[in-house]
């Protein structure tokens, strides 16, 4: 087997998201192409800290890929890994300065009642699968993994129970949204979400027995339903407003939904709260 390969075998299980395979994949192809080399056993770790910071310039892909390496050189190899831990630990301080950076330079951003609109044109022009995609991202405050869903007609046709689905009982005229697969599932618990809005329920019906979206390419399904803002966008958008409106309630109803503390609301997505809500735990 590859080194990916066994890692895979050893650090992942059942339960480990598909998306999540994924990724590390992803990550070791482009670790492996960027060093040209065959595995991460031979190199040094002064080797790997100069590469990453000559050809990744942004701080978080910096984190994700050094993440990655740490792990395969302690499980599979059984390596020290102090120096990169400590690099690992610098590398925050980048992250904090860029975002700052990506704050001060961010797009104008679109009213709250810009966004709805733009959702009631999606469905209006029978864009049924951007119109689910926004009325999640607009009401469930979902990441891009929570959208990697089925549609289905029959309460047994799910099946993979970490899976995320979107049922339509008939008997009660309703949708049922089931998130088993997210983020902070494992902090937050698998959510189950009851919809009844008439033109939700309309689109879905177009849709049974297919995927929202390519799992491989859940990103560019996402900008382009919602034109170009992405999820981490709209989630400020809509935080911004009830910021302005001081509906603490709606917020903490957002922590909730998203799966994500109020103070990584606050860090993340620069709402000053933090007087507000007090501090805590951080995921």
């Amino acid at each position: 087997m590859t080194e990916i390969e066994n890692f895979l075998t050893e650090y992942c299980n059942e339960k480990t998201p598909y998306n999540t395979k994924i990724a590390y994949k992803n990550r070791h192809k482009r670790l492996i192409n960027m060093f040209n080399i065959n595995d991460f056993k031979q190199i040094e770790d002064a080797e790997i800290i100069d590469g990453l910071k000559e050809h990744i310039l942004s701080g978080n892909t910096q984190k994700a890929l050094l993440n990655l390496i740490i792990m395969i050189r302690e499980k599979l190899y059984l390596y020290e890994v102090k120096d990169l831990r400590n690099y690992r630990d610098t590398i925050q301080n980048l992250i904090t300065t860029q975002k700052k950076i990506n704050n001060e330079e961010e797009i104008a951003l679109p009213s709250f009642e810009e966004l709805h609109t733009h959702l009631e044109q999606l469905f209006n022009r029978k864009q049924f699968k951007d119109y689910i995609v926004m009325y999640l991202l607009l009401n469930y405050y979902t990441r891009n993994q929570d959208l990697d869903l089925l549609f289905v007609e029959k309460k047994g046709e799910m099946t993979d129970p970490d899976a995320n689905y979107i049922w339509y009982n008939q008997k009660k005229k309703t949708a049922f949204y089931y998130r088993n697969n997210y983020k902070t599932v494992t902090t937050y618990g698998k959510q189950e979400h009851e919809i009844t809005d008439e033109k939700f329920i309309k689109a879905i019906k177009t849709l049974f027995g297919e995927k929202l979206m390519k799992s491989d390419n859940i990103s560019y399904y996402v900008a382009r339903a919602s034109g170009g803002l992405g999820e981490g966008r709209i989630v400020k958008c809509v935080l911004d407003y009830y910021r302005k409106l001081g509906d603490l309630q709606a917020i903490q109803k957002i922590s909730h939904l998203r799966g994500t503390s109020l103070d990584t609301l606050v860090s993340e997505y620069d709402i000053s709260l933090k007087r507000e809500i007090g501090t805590q735990t951080d995921l």
